[in-house]
């Protein structure tokens, strides 16, 4: 993993935590703890976290994102 992937999962680990389960987050979330990053060069990281089995892309619930 790059140094900004690593960056994007550290906050993801942060947005985690104040989840109900401490596994799982929104992406809205990510925006205020990473602010230089665009919307897009950050789903772009999380595609990529996924590809790597960091994270796994949730469908059909509140939350994004769960980290594995």
């Amino acid at each position: 993993m790059n140094a900004k992937e690593t960056e994007v999962l550290n906050a993801c680990m942060q947005a985690a935590i104040s989840s109900d389960d401490g596994d799982t987050f929104i992406i809205d979330d990510l925006y205020n703890l990473i602010p230089d990053i665009t919307k897009n060069s950050l789903k772009g990281y999380l595609s990529q976290l996924v590809q790597k089995g960091k994270l796994d892309k949730l469908e059909g619930c509140y939350y994004d994102f769960m980290l594995i």
